[in-house]
Formats: structure tokens, sequence, C-alpha cells
């Protein structure tokens, strides 16, 4: 019986199958962590630097993208910056629909839609640096006034887009 095809980095078994490849895990390590880039900031340490921007902390992830909280060196200011997963090792299909994404989101000006900042490629790695909101996740238990406040923000920014042709 064949033992199960692992990932050299972390060990995590590959669902790929295919040796001398890493995990999605591992790859938005090495492809955003790694690297000799990583210094001191001075309110800490930082996860590395992508371009004008500082990698302080991991926000959240999803199944295609990962967002950090980072601050923009040339304009000090703290900014969520959006990265495909896969980082350099993105096909030209994920590559196509991050830029599509950031370029439709551009277009929309409304209080409730998070504005995109820029969008740019740094070492073979897409990104887009989009408005910091302080706050946490919109997950758990919620009085129902304000699931409905929200509600009707969310429905509102959709119908923004919507009139807009997305």
């Amino acid at each position: 019986m064949d033992s199960p095809v692992t990932c050299p980095q972390c060990g995590a078994p590959l669902t790929s199958g295919r040796l001398g490849t890493v995990c999605a895990r591992c790859i938005g390590r090495v492809s955003i962590l790694a690297g000799p880039e990583a210094e001191e900031a001075p309110d800490g340490p930082t996860l590395g630097t992508v371009g004008d921007f500082e990698l302080i902390a991991e926000a959240g992830r999803g199944a295609m993208g990962v967002v950090y909280r980072a601050r923009q060196c040339s304009l000090n200011r703290l900014v969520a910056l959006k990265m495909v997963l896969n980082g350099q090792f993105a096909g030209d299909a994920e590559r196509r629909r991050f830029e599509a994404e950031a370029a439709v989101v551009a277009t929309l000006d409304h209080p409730h839609i998070v504005p995109v900042y820029g969008f740019g490629e740094h070492e073979g790695r897409q990104f887009c640096a989009m408005r910091w909101l302080d706050g946490g996740p919109v997950s758990g238990p919620m009085p129902p006034a304000e699931a409905v406040r929200l509600l009707v923000c969310v429905a509102r920014a959709v119908d923004h887009a919507h009139q807009r042709g997305v």
C-alpha cells in the first residue's frame, strides 16, 4: 500500500497527491511570510513586506485569499491587504479573477462598500489594498435590532452594486 503524499514543509496530506508540491497553507506562508525582508516595525515586528506595505498581522482568510492588516509606508496608514492565497503559484484564472474583482469594486463608491486604494503585483504576488476597518468578524448571535440594521446596510450596498451592473 502506498503511503499518502504529504507536504514537505509541514507534513500535511496533499489533496493533489503530487510529489514536490506544498499544501495551500504553506504556499501562502512561503510566498508571503518568508524571506529576508521581514524586519522590525516601529511598533513591533512585522510579517514581512509586500512592495510599499508592511504586513502586521493576518486578519482573515477564505478559500481563495488571505487578508492582512498592513501599513502602507509611503502614506503611513493602515490598510487591509488582500492577496491570492496561492501567491506566486496562482494560476492564470485565479489571477484574472482577483484582478477583475478589484477593478469592479474600485468602480463602486458607497459608504457600506470598502473602497479599493490600489492594486498591484510584487515579486509575482498580486495584492489589493483596501481601507482598514476596525472591528471584528460579523458572526455569532447578535440582538435582532442590530441584525436588522446590519441587513439594511448590506441590502443598500448590494443595491448600489446592482444599479451599476455588478
